[in-house]
């Protein structure tokens, strides 16, 4: 345990930044203490921290520490999601929501300027379909399927062909409609009966 200089309070070692200067490798002010400081510091030189983020000094450094620390950053995102999931997934949702108009004209825009990637895409999803395709299907059925889809609403696999924990056939009967949004909500992951009730 270590008392901190500022709040007065014990607190595990772990709670301190470290610091090879002090005899126990620790610094003497603990980590939300420093966090504090630096708020008061950063609220009273607002013009100061934006005129530092906006250096080439401090960009040529981010983009220096992200080329090295992919992994580590890759890491430490994919635990926050795992961990925060719902906040994460109501964060994006709102996010599309209130910038909806703004993404699908980004989206157009960059398909344009980059038509291989829709093609990528396509050649990646034909792939995919053979490989889930059994010898047997009934391909006039399948046929039928598509052929009598509404105009509104897509083909969707009810069970994902690249689910994450099972994956489904392409057959007749793992197909059904859904709009547009309701397939992108439902991506990849399996919703059973009863959860979509």
């Amino acid at each position: 345990m270590k008392k901190c200089k500022s709040c007065k309070q014990e607190k595990e070692f772990a709670d301190f930044h470290s610091d090879h200067r002090n005899r126990d490798g620790y610094r003497g002010v603990c980590k939300d203490c420093n966090l504090k400081k630096a708020q008061i510091w950063r609220d009273k030189n607002r013009e100061k921290v934006r005129e530092f983020g906006r250096s080439e000094e401090h960009k040529s450094y981010l983009r220096e520490y992200r080329k090295n620390h992919k992994k580590e950053r890759a890491d430490e995102a994919k635990g926050y999601r795992q961990k925060h999931g719902d906040k994460v997934r109501a964060s994006r949702r709102d996010y599309y929501e209130k910038n909806k108009e703004q993404l699908k004209a980004y989206r157009a825009n960059y398909i344009k300027q980059n038509p291989w990637f829709n093609r990528a895409a396509s050649a990646r999803h034909r792939a995919m379909m053979l490989e889930r395709t059994p010898v047997w299907v009934d391909y006039e059925a399948l046929k039928f399927v598509y052929k009598n889809c509404p105009e509104d609403k897509v083909v969707d696999h009810i069970v994902s062909l690249r689910g994450k924990t099972v994956s489904g056939l392409h057959v007749p009967w793992n197909l059904q409609y859904l709009t547009f949004e309701e397939n992108s909500k439902k991506s990849n992951k399996l919703i059973l009966k009863n959860e979509a009730d």
